[in-house]
């Protein structure tokens, strides 16, 4: 199915400023009780990720939309109108299904292969009915309007293919570029390099369109609580030690996305509160019409890869990549985010879409290649190509994934 832009089509900045500290999961999670699930996933040591997947971010939108249309939801009952989900005609969608889509996030009928063999050509954009897409989740400066995306090469590093030196990795020749890292830093034009080594850690940071960079350390705080939960009777629990790392914005920080929506003019919900992530930490909500002057026109701009080191890609948003378009690649500097997601169809009752009370079918695990990541090619050719093959999955495309 392909979606086109139309002329009632429009491009919304939206940011999430959050109200205190904020909790985004991952694929570990404190222990529920039950084995089968809990012998995979549990740890008594949880941290939140520094930003939402996507499809957290489509699911608040989702829920935006809909939450907003009396039609559609009753706000007494905290749930969608039984007639929102019948169809006038045989063969026409329903007003909630015209609103949202009828399923959230999916991979096209590809759950039931391994997430590593997915089929190109089964790939396509998915429904979400007034939501056409988003862009990828950045971290927006309010006092200067910049967008910082993260990068794992930064000028603490320096890569050259000069010098390379081949190697086999699994039985296969690879080219290993010469990296440095800097050993002292007393000034501008005193700074000494040295060869990189595995004890060196490469920190992602922050980089705007106009080069200036920030570390982790200025844009996040940690927010750590530590407790014990106790059984019924009021004895302390054996296996009820917890550590629960969640996470706040620094003053003047908040997160921003690009929104293509249909019809619907979203500033009207400007400064409301929204739900994001697995605790359903709150944010405030703030939507601009990027030709509204409050936006800075250098807003969202998209920091390039770094220059003059062979042809590469930096990865804008977290991608999946499968294992031939990744097999193209000279050489790489990467991370790896653990992704899964709940399926879901619209459903009347508020307590169908609770994980405790329904069995909502979970995707398979993916293994998403982290913002921020560097490719590197032979030729230009072969950059294009891998950049074609990302946009190629259109259903993380069209979410914001697999950008570069």
């Amino acid at each position: 199915m392909e979606r086109k832009t139309t002329m009632n089509n429009k491009k919304y900045f939206i940011t999430l400023t959050p109200i205190g500290k904020y909790f985004f999961g991952g694929d570990m999670k404190f222990s529920t009780g039950n084995k089968a699930t809990d012998n995979k996933f549990a740890s008594y040591i949880i941290e939140s990720m520094q930003t939402p997947q996507q499809t957290s971010l489509l699911g608040m939108l989702r829920f935006l939309l809909l939450s907003n249309d009396p039609d559609s939801f009753d706000a007494s009952l905290n749930q969608i109108k039984e007639k929102a989900l019948t169809a006038k005609t045989k063969g026409e969608k329903n007003r909630v299904e015209a609103l949202i889509g009828k399923t959230s996030f999916t991979v096209n009928d590809n759950e039931k292969n391994n997430a590593d063999s997915l089929q190109k050509e089964l790939h396509g954009l998915n429904d979400y009915g007034k939501i056409h897409s988003i862009g990828p989740c950045c971290i927006y400066r309010k006092t200067d309007g910049k967008a910082f995306f993260p990068r794992k090469v930064n000028d603490d590093m320096r890569i050259s293919f000069a010098k390379n030196t081949k190697a086999y990795i699994h039985g296969e020749e690879r080219t290993l570029p010469t990296i440095e890292v800097k050993k002292k830093k007393d000034t501008a034009t005193n700074v000494e390099w040295e060869d990189f080594s595995g004890k060196y850690f490469i920190a992602t940071k922050w980089i705007a369109a106009d080069g200036t960079s920030l570390e982790e350390k200025e844009i996040f705080v940690k927010d750590t609580r530590i407790g014990i939960d106790k059984n019924p009777n009021g004895k302390a629990n054996n296996e009820g030690f917890y550590k629960q790392i969640s996470y706040r914005l620094k003053e003047n920080f908040c997160f921003a996305f690009e929104a293509t929506i249909d019809d619907i003019d979203i500033t009207a919900y400007d400064g409301q509160v929204v739900t994001v992530g697995a605790d359903a930490s709150a944010f405030v909500l703030n939507v601009y019409d990027p030709t509204n002057k409050k936006i800075s026109e250098k807003s969202y701009q998209i920091p390039s890869s770094q220059p003059n080191v062979k042809h590469q890609v930096m990865l804008i948003s977290d991608a999946y990549i499968p294992t031939d378009t990744l097999n193209s690649a000279l050489y790489a500097i990467t991370d790896i985010r653990p992704f899964r997601f709940l399926h879901t169809v619209n459903r009347e009752k508020a307590e169908e879409y609770n994980t405790k009370y329904s069995k909502l079918l979970q995707s398979n695990r993916y293994d998403l290649y982290k913002a921020g990541s560097l490719f590197f090619f032979d030729t230009k050719e072969q950059a294009d190509n891998f950049c074609s093959a990302l946009k190629a999955l259109k259903e993380f495309d069209q979410i914001g994934y697999n950008r570069t």
